[in-house]
């Protein structure tokens, strides 16, 4: 029964730091003035650790894949179902050598066999075959990311397959890889944490493409973790940077991190960032990020402002 309830809360990305103690730290958990202090909460066991961090999600997804008869990878001429077209000939077949076809194919061949880690195009692709090098620009960076699609949840054998395009001398191919990292552990908890690992570094590369796509990966993986640690590095960006498609990302980041937790901090620095950039760049259509990171923020929270704040020089953020 417990373990059921973990795979539950797992499911609902529940802050492990709410029902998992490592007996040193205090809770989170702040009792109302007058009322007795919340009770730290217990040091679980592994085997629930490991239900409540999602660390057999891959295993489960796959069993139940082969047994529903759907584990066999699809191609996106499956999908397309070009063959039930009465009197098209391989003459008039469409090709898929423009750009928009292309991307296109990625995205069904992610989301088709999301999870099994056996398509055709990217995973099972002979040396030098794979789908990346059948894109260009942001192309390839789509095709590298949606390994991570192919692989979800299969953070053992799934770095190996990503891990060896992060070297590669082709910027968006390395952008794919770390978003493909953030994909690959999303809603996936445990120690070491080694979407964080492979990524934290990457946050402060001097490459924007980079920086983006490893805050990227980031929030992807880590939605609701309510990290302090990945905090204090993104509101550095926020507050600091002199670019507002790094700060818009770093908040948005801290968004996903901290979805629902109403983070006072958090909200502020957001707001002041906000406030301080010329009206050019608010015009930007990066700007809209730091509203979409307030709504995650205050997601199903109820609350109120101690005094009123000015956000007229923010208006423009929802004329972009």
């Amino acid at each position: 029964m417990r373990k059921q309830l973990s795979y539950f809360l797992a499911r609902s990305q529940i802050p492990l730091q709410w029902v998992h103690s490592n007996g040193d730290a205090p809770s989170e958990n702040i009792a109302e003035e007058g009322s007795e202090p919340d009770v730290p909460p217990p040091v679980q066991p592994d085997d629930i650790l490991a239900a409540l961090g999602n660390q057999s999600l891959s295993k489960h997804f796959r069993n139940f894949g082969k047994a529903v008869g759907v584990f066999e990878p699809k191609s996106a001429e499956d999908i397309y179902k070009l063959h039930l077209e009465a009197g098209r000939s391989s003459a008039t077949a469409p090709t898929m050598n423009s750009y928009r076809e292309n991307l296109a194919t990625t995205y069904v061949n992610a989301f088709v066999n999301a999870g099994f880690g056996n398509d055709k195009l990217l995973v099972e692709a002979a040396e030098g075959e794979s789908w990346i090098y059948k894109n260009k620009d942001t192309g390839m960076k789509a095709a590298t990311a949606s390994i991570g699609m192919s692989l979800l949840w299969d953070g053992e054998n799934g770095i190996d397959q990503i891990d060896k395009y992060s070297y590669s001398s082709e910027e968006q191919i390395k952008a794919g890889a770390l978003l493909a990292t953030g994909i690959l552990h999303a809603g996936i908890r445990g120690e070491p944490d080694l979407a964080w690992a492979l990524l934290e570094d990457h946050v402060q590369s001097q490459s924007k493409s980079l920086k983006i796509a490893a805050m990227m990966g980031t929030a992807v993986s880590h939605a609701n973790w309510r990290r302090e640690d990945i905090a204090t590095v993104m509101l550095g960006h926020i507050a600091e940077e002199t670019s507002i498609e790094i700060s818009a990302m770093a908040a948005l980041t801290c968004g996903f991190t901290f979805v629902g937790s109403g983070d006072g901090e958090i909200s502020n620095t957001i707001l002041q960032a906000l406030m301080e950039w010329e009206e050019k760049e608010l015009d930007s259509e990066w700007a809209i990020f730091y509203g979409v990171a307030l709504g995650l923020i205050f997601m199903g929270t109820l609350f109120k402002l101690s005094s009123p704040i000015s956000l007229t020089p923010c208006i423009n953020i929802t004329s972009s």
